[in-house]
């Protein structure tokens, strides 16, 4: 650093790759008042790129106020959503809520691929990047009202260190929520929070697939909810060196058991298309699974029927002529096995054998 600092003071072709140095050192040690000293005699002594400015950039992103959101899972409703926020320099946070209307979304995405696009405009049918979409792309007609704002205040860390606080939101019901904050005099920062009171569950069986709508907060199961399952496949048509596709699709719906549970094979759901699954009830729940893809394994009832026997001894190595204790259980394995062992009141032969393999005891 003393090296660097002296060729910065003087006046030789080194100087300014020697406090550009002195920039980042200062910095990766984390020294942000010192780095912003040098940031700013960089800028004065060696002027800036009128254009892009990156000296500038460099010390702004120390000096000045910036706040962003942390990522964060969805949420269980009627408990307060909550979300991590990460600041600097900063004192006050304006923060605003508005509702997205996720229906909307869905049909769309629907109609998007029955319309068998050549586009392939694959961004269109990615409902869980919403945040992007409606940040880059024109999908802003997705915001819907705004259903909270507020401001905090906040106390930042000195020497330009970031902080990471726990906001609490007043968002309670059900939905998706475009959730913004704006720091006092610096950036504004955005994320989706997901707020749910119904959940659905995957799970492959044998030969088959399995959903379960329960609620997102016990767990309990969810009777006769009618849930919509919406697949696509888009297949490679192309002729005579000219590209086209075909969107194939398929939408069913079936309601969920008293137990909140949908079984569904093959002939309903085929592997090769990519599935959304939309869950509904007439009290207004609603939760969505997908796109992803199903998959039907094979299982054996020798996985799940097989001999196991656990044996015991008082030592684990014995000398000529000692006397050995042991015991020994033996079951079947078996989920559904009910009354006594089948091995009840039999008896057995043991053998035991010496670690070269002879027989020493029957």
């Amino acid at each position: 650093i003393r090296i660097f600092q002296k060729l910065a003071d003087g006046r030789g072709s080194y100087a300014a790759s020697a406090i550009d140095q002195l920039c980042s050192t200062f910095e990766n040690r984390r020294q942000y008042p010192k780095a912003a000293d040098y940031w700013r005699t960089n800028i004065k002594r060696f002027g800036e790129n009128a254009k892009y400015k990156p000296k500038t950039k460099r010390l702004k992103q120390i000096i000045d106020n910036w706040g962003i959101f942390e990522p964060i899972m969805t949420q269980p409703s009627g408990k307060g959503a909550t979300v991590e926020f990460r600041f600097r320099n900063g004192k006050n946070v304006h923060f605003e809520a508005r509702s997205i209307k996720v229906e909307k979304l869905l049909a769309d995405v629907k109609e998007y691929i029955k319309s068998n696009p050549q586009d392939n405009q694959w961004q269109k049918t990615q409902i869980g990047n919403i945040g992007y979409r409606l940040m880059r792309g024109d999908e802003k007609k997705y915001v819907d009202k705004k259903v909270a704002d507020w401001d905090l205040e906040v106390k930042p860390r000195p020497g330009h260190f970031d902080k990471r606080i726990t906001v609490a939101t007043p968002l309670q019901k059900a939905g998706a929520y475009l959730l913004t904050a704006k720091m006092a005099d610096g950036n504004l920062s955005r994320i989706i929070i997901w707020v749910a009171d119904t959940a659905i569950v995957k799970k492959p069986l044998n030969g088959k697939t399995w959903y379960y709508v329960a609620d997102a907060v016990s767990g309990k199961p969810i009777a006769k909810a009618n849930v919509e399952f919406f697949g696509w496949y888009r297949k490679y048509i192309g002729r005579n060196g000219k590209r086209k596709y075909d969107t194939q699709t398929k939408n069913f719906s079936e309601f969920s058991s008293a137990d909140g549970q949908i079984t569904l094979g093959p002939d309903q759901m085929p592997n090769n298309f990519s599935w959304l699954a939309i869950a509904r009830t007439d009290a207004g729940r609603m939760a969505f699974l997908g796109f992803s893809r199903v998959w039907y394994g094979r299982y054996y009832d020798a996985q799940y029927n097989q001999r196991k026997t656990f044996v015991m001894t008082d030592r684990p190595i014995y000398r000529p002529k000692q006397k050995v204790n042991f015991k020994f259980w033996i079951n079947t394995a078996k989920y559904d096995v009910e009354g006594k062992s089948q091995f009840a009141g039999q008896s057995f032969q043991v053998r035991i054998h010496n670690p070269k393999g002879e027989k020493i005891f029957e």
